[in-house]
């Protein structure tokens, strides 16, 4: 009975510590982003708490100096995130304002799809991007490249971090005070798990090819 309690005890530790931590990261991503002068500041923000949550999934425990990490972090990928970052953004906008003009101009149902359908694909690959880049030391077209051989090759993975980015948004839309102090590492957690275990599962069964 007592050895139950101390594992009980140790367990609501544990989550309260990785509770605060998540909140943690919510302010160093504010910070990033703030340092960035906003719009060069999302993108590294974000690649930069990814990197933390991948040490954490390998140790099993943050960092105890982990602004000092996301600093890091931040300025090693300031450069090549922001680069991925804005393409990524730049093709997702062109794609967004072709459906809009398919949707009211062409009045073309069968083009329309189409470019809904390459606009979702290249979302998720958007999903998988920033992961893929702390993974892989690749060229600027070959992130995109793995990226979206990721998404196509890792199907369970991929509606895995769908599902987890709804609960996600589910969570901080029933408490809306997590939009401030969470919402961002509770978003990026799902993708930076399940990204993860999409990699090491190609990782692992290239391995057993090779062999």
């Amino acid at each position: 009975m007592e050895k139950k309690q101390k594992g009980m005890i140790k367990a609501t530790y544990n989550l309260g510590e990785f509770l605060i931590a998540l909140v943690k990261l919510q302010f160093f991503w504010w910070y990033g982003v703030l340092k960035g002068g906003i719009l060069l500041g999302v993108f590294p923000a974000t690649s930069a708490v990814i990197s933390l949550f991948f040490q954490f999934f390998q140790t099993k425990e943050f960092s105890s100096q982990l602004f000092v990490d996301f600093k890091k972090s931040y300025q090693v990928a300031f450069k090549k995130t922001n680069l991925l970052g804005f393409i990524q953004t730049f093709i997702l906008a062109v794609l967004w304002l072709d459906i809009r003009v398919a949707g009211q101009l062409l009045q073309n149902q069968l083009i329309h799809l189409f470019l809904l359908i390459f606009f979702v694909f290249s979302l998720l690959v958007g999903v998988f991007l920033f992961p893929v880049y702390w993974r892989y030391e690749l060229s600027c077209l070959n992130y995109f490249k793995q990226a979206f051989f990721l998404m196509i090759a890792s199907i369970v993975e991929t509606i895995a971090i769908g599902v987890g980015i709804a609960v996600a948004t589910a969570i901080t839309t029933i408490f809306p005070i997590l939009m401030l102090i969470a919402a961002v590492p509770l978003l990026l957690l799902p993708i930076s798990w399940f990204s993860l275990q999409a990699m090491k599962k190609i990782e692992a069964n290239n391995c057993n090819a090779k062999s």
